[in-house]
């Protein structure tokens, strides 16, 4: 996991840039064998997480996500920061969206479940 604080100054009104955090990743399966990988994608890739803003207590951080299925692997990550300070929580907010075609949806990020990243 890569993250990274860029500055966005196509926001309106223009004077006003936000910071926006980026992140990069590399999924693996149990076996080590890599899923997906957007480590070495440049920033403005469609696939790079991108921030969104905080809420009101600064708790939560709201990010656009994008994943390499062509069936509704989209939507809003949620990170949080666990009291430890030591711990991330994750959740997936997927887009439902409709297709014209039938598709098997495999989501690389756990929908049904929140995503811990301990900090190593």
């Amino acid at each position: 996991l890569f993250i990274t604080k860029t500055t966005d100054t196509s926001t309106v009104p223009r004077y006003l840039p936000m910071d926006e955090l980026h992140i990069k990743y590399r999924i693996t399966d149990a076996n080590g064998t890599v899923l997906f990988d957007t480590t070495t994608l440049p920033e403005d890739s469609y696939y790079v997480i991108k921030g969104q803003y905080f809420n009101e207590q600064a708790t939560h951080y709201r990010l656009n996500y994008t994943g390499p299925n062509n069936c509704i692997d989209s939507g809003t990550l949620i990170v949080y920061v666990f009291a430890n300070q030591t711990q991330l929580g994750v959740d997936l907010l997927p887009d439902y969206e409709l297709v014209s075609e039938p598709c098997v949806t495999e989501y690389m990020f756990p929908i049904d479940h929140r995503l811990v990243l301990t900090k190593q």
